[in-house]
């Protein structure tokens, strides 16, 4: 899974998961979604929460849809043009949808630092240190939340449970799927 998944989108389903379902073993990987991607297709993996599109072979399920925003510094509604950005890393499929979306706006970013864990760019960002684009549900959470700058949603990233279409899935797998597909 993406770390969205655990830190903030479904940590609570997880567990209701493996509360309900002690008898099954269960192994969870934290990667970008490339790589999750690349391992449910070589069948090292039967799920993966990954950011969309869904590569050719794969089916899906819609968990969230997360609108995408610049967060900088306390105070700065608008960055300048040698604000210092912290992104997540180049060629995730999270960092294309943000680069598209500074394009859009005219912003050339000077990216001093990439991580794949929002929660790292929150924090430079809470420090005052530079700009990060970050999914809503984590510039609200902490204290104090970021504010909003004035650059507009910049992108939306479209969080799915996969798997592959060839072969039917395991019976564990199956369990999860209809445990995190169902009423939540």
């Amino acid at each position: 899974m993406i770390d969205a998944v655990s830190l903030y989108l479904l940590p609570d389903v997880l567990r209701s998961f493996r509360e309900a379902h002690p008898e099954l073993e269960v192994e969870i990987s934290v990667d970008r979604s490339g790589v999750l991607a690349d391992r449910l297709g070589r069948h090292e993996l039967d799920l993966a929460f990954l950011i969309g599109p869904l590569d050719e072979g794969f089916g899906g399920e819609r968990i969230a849809i997360e609108a995408l925003r610049a967060y900088g510094p306390p105070g700065m509604r608008l960055p300048r043009p040698d604000a210092e950005w912290f992104l997540y890393p180049r060629g995730s499929r999270t960092r294309r949808l943000i680069d598209a979306g500074l394009a859009r706006e005219g912003i050339e970013p000077q990216v001093t630092l990439e991580s794949s864990n929002p929660q790292v760019l929150r924090q430079l960002v809470a420090l005052g240190l530079g700009w990060a684009v970050l999914p809503e549900a984590v510039a609200g959470t902490g204290d104090p939340p970021l504010p909003r700058s004035g650059v507009p949603r910049l992108a939306e990233r479209e969080v799915l449970l996969a798997w592959r279409l060839s072969g039917p899935p395991r019976a564990a797998a199956a369990a999860l799927y209809s445990f995190v597909a169902g009423p939540r």
